[in-house]
């Protein structure tokens, strides 16, 4: 199946990548047990002050469009630049070191969506037969299939936390599942918000480094 159109939002090293928005679903934050919560933080911070700002071209490749998804706390960049219509290639970006293809599957569609404070890149790589499986990509060790709910189900990972574990979704029969994969081999099936009247359709969006999990369900 085609993949959900992703539109990157840059929350600091807490970035995402988000698909289209669904029209009256609610916010939840994992920790032991679904609970849900507002999706609106405000926080005051007094008067602010002028900044300076540089912008640093990150050399990316010729292609139709590039897209940036995440970044870490020493500048490291993980995103995609896409082909046509449905080909892509993931990428990290590294001060100093330039840019980095993350290679693939075997498939033309690549898309890296998070990046942890170590370097390590969570996304997705499709295969010949055009599955996308999820990833963690790590120096010295390149891109690691982490696995999705059964063979041929289409998997999403859209943040990675310090500890590597990866927050995502898995198209299973036509509908989403939230997960949380953690190292080295354990995805957790997120489940439905109980008594919940509407489809039974969850995404994961993030991980912070306790392991609670935010998303949409």
């Amino acid at each position: 199946m085609d993949s959900p159109a992703q539109f990157p939002l840059n929350l600091g090293d807490h970035s995402v990548a988000q698909s289209p928005v669904r029209t009256r679903r609610r916010g939840f934050l994992r920790n032991g047990m679904v609970k849900l919560v507002c999706a609106i933080s405000l926080a005051a911070a007094g008067i602010a002050r002028a900044q300076t700002y540089t912008i640093i071209e990150v050399g990316l490749p010729a292609t139709d469009a590039s897209f940036a998804t995440g970044v870490n706390a020493s500048g490291q960049v993980a995103g995609y630049s896409t082909t046509g219509a449905s080909a892509a290639q993931a990428w990290r970006f590294t001060p100093g070191s330039g840019l980095l293809n993350l290679g693939s599957f075997g498939g033309v569609d690549s898309r890296a969506f998070g990046i942890n404070n170590s370097g390590q890149v969570t996304g997705y790589s499709r295969d010949i037969n055009g599955i996308a499986h999820p990833f963690i990509f790590s120096a010295g060790v390149g891109l690691v299939d982490i696995g999705a709910f059964g063979s041929g189900a289409d998997a999403f990972p859209q943040h990675v936390n310090a500890s590597g574990q990866v927050a995502g979704f898995s198209a299973i029969a036509g509908e989403e599942r939230a997960f949380l994969f953690t190292p080295p081999n354990v995805t957790l099936n997120l489940g439905t918000i109980p008594n919940s009247t509407l489809p039974a359709t969850v995404a994961a969006y993030g991980v912070n480094d306790a392991g609670r999990v935010v998303g949409i369900g």
